[in-house]
């Protein structure tokens, strides 16, 4: 079986319905976004409403791919950590090979050249890290995709 169809059935083992599955929003070009499809619901979202998207849905990540042109994605996802209605949602920048990112303020860049499985590893470890941080915080019942996702989350 190859890696791609292991994530997922390992994804559809998790027994997630759409309602308790993580809202993964997505703006810009995404290599291997399939991959994603297994973690939760992929949601696209234009550039110029990302943040109101990811405060109004709400979302549980936020995968910030290459930028059109006019568009810097640095920029939006400094906007992204500045409101205080985003700020805790993980932003994964899936950023072309020859960019660099020195100054994102992005949870974790990671290098288009990556392998296909890594985006959804990384995915997958950031919205571990969330469901954590809202135990932490009290916020966890709160959070119900989050929180159910975390019940019917497979075993690794």
């Amino acid at each position: 079986m190859s890696d791609r169809a292991r994530w997922r059935v390992r994804g559809k083992a998790a027994g997630r319905s759409p309602e308790t599955a993580p809202a993964i929003l997505v703006a810009g070009v995404v290599r291997h976004l399939e991959w994603l499809e297994a973690l939760g619901r992929v949601q696209r979202a234009r550039w110029s409403l990302l943040a109101p998207r990811a405060a109004g849905a709400p979302a549980d990540l936020i995968v910030v791919g290459q930028a059109s042109a006019g568009v810097a994605a640095g920029a939006v996802i400094a906007a992204l950590k500045d409101d205080p209605s985003t700020s805790a949602i993980p932003v994964l920048h899936a950023a072309p090979a020859e960019d660099a990112c020195p100054e994102c303020r992005a949870d974790v860049c990671l290098s288009a050249g990556s392998t296909p499985g890594q985006l959804a590893r990384v995915a997958e470890a950031l919205l571990d890290l969330a469901r954590a941080r809202a135990r932490s915080s009290g916020l966890y019942a709160g959070r119900g995709s989050l929180a159910a996702g975390a019940a019917s989350r497979p075993a690794p």
